[in-house]
């Protein structure tokens, strides 16, 4: 009975660290960073999954025209971002190139069904004259410009900008970017027709559909040079599809928990999202504000609650303990 038991116990706690993982992801279908791209490649493979691809669609450029994007040297490698490789999008006529990731039609369903659509990258824009890139999502896969529910642009100063509705009306969401590489992250929802950015850990509000409208789903996803002249930089494209959590306070590495892995990404000086102090900054109220929200969730929001929190010098006796206890279960179940 006694080994039953320990087996019964065993499989109730996998079951529920499992459960509350899937209850904290959501489903990676895209994701690329460019590293295994040779310099001046087109990426137009899928990522981790075949499941998405890049397509370049691209009006009749003149001859000499460089190709609007290719795998180049980062320009600014920091701690921000210190991967060797990223996607330079660059335009330098009124002519463009698009490049456009299409979802599935099962992908499409799930954004129909209510499920969440969340993109995340890294953006550089090294001006602060010139627009950089344009992101766009699509409600068709037709590539032709039409029905796109959003337009977020990064514009002069690094003004972070809502295309809202008839040409050249764009809102300022509040955010701005920086001079060195910005974390963004949209999440779009087509059950309420709202959408938000966040920038560096600091989210905009809801926003509304373009034209307030009623979009029913994405097909199309677009990153794009903003205007001519001018070049910008992204690099590690996430797409997901699922409840993702909004910014859990304290959760500085955005896995949906504020647990020990987050303490470490603090302690090796970041960088963080969802900080609460002071975003951008790392500093000993980051630690403070993780204490004590350890063990919140996305359901928990931005509330301090009373969990049991190891302090810094335990943390390593934590794992070490809940290994043994692993370890012991496994022996009584084979004894």
């Amino acid at each position: 009975m006694r080994i039953r038991t320990n087996r019964l116990t065993l499989a109730i706690i996998v079951s529920t660290i499992w459960a509350t993982s899937r209850a904290a992801t959501a489903d990676l279908v895209f994701q690329d960073n460019y590293e295994s791209w040779p310099i001046g490649a087109v990426p137009d493979q899928p990522g981790v999954t075949d499941q998405a691809h890049w397509s370049y669609v691209s009006t009749v450029l003149p001859t000499g025209t460089p190709r609007g994007h290719s795998i180049q040297a980062n320009p600014l490698v920091d701690a921000k971002n210190p991967s060797a490789r990223v996607l330079e999008s660059i335009r330098d006529t009124s002519q463009a190139e698009h490049a456009y990731l299409d979802l599935t039609p099962d992908q499409q369903t799930r954004l129909a069904n209510g499920e969440l659509l969340t993109v995340q990258f890294k953006h550089y824009q090294p001006s602060t004259t010139r627009p950089s890139i344009a992101f766009a999502v699509y409600q068709n896969s037709n590539h032709d410009g039409t029905e796109n529910s959003i337009d977020l642009e990064f514009r002069e100063n690094r003004g972070v900008f809502d295309y809202k509705d008839s040409l050249g009306n764009f809102q300022w969401t509040g955010l701005a970017g920086t001079a060195d590489w910005d974390d963004v992250k949209v999440v779009m929802n087509f059950t309420t027709d709202t959408w938000t950015v966040t920038l560096n850990g600091v989210s905009s509000g809801d926003l509304t559909f373009r034209n307030d409208g009623d979009y029913s789903t994405a097909a199309s996803l677009l990153f794009n040079a903003s205007t001519g002249h001018e070049t910008g930089y992204t690099d590690d494209f996430k797409v997901y599809i699922g409840a993702v959590p909004i910014g859990v306070p304290g959760d500085y590495n955005n896995n949906g928990v504020v647990d020990a892995a987050d303490y470490v990404l603090w302690r090796n000086g970041g960088p963080l999202q969802n900080e609460v102090d002071a975003p951008g900054t790392v500093n000993s109220a980051d630690y403070t504000a993780w204490r004590a929200r350890f063990g919140n969730t996305s359901g928990a929001g931005s509330a301090v609650g009373p969990a049991a929190v190891p302090e810094p010098g335990n943390l390593c006796v934590t794992f070490v303990t809940a290994l043994i206890v692993s370890i012991a279960m496994f022996g009584r179940s084979k004894s």
